[in-house]
């Protein structure tokens, strides 16, 4: 995924979303 790309705030939210 992308996540990792984003920053740490968008990052975290996008791995919230995930799960």
């Amino acid at each position: 995924m992308n996540a990792y790309l984003m920053p740490s705030s968008s990052l975290m939210r996008s791995m919230a979303a995930d799960f």
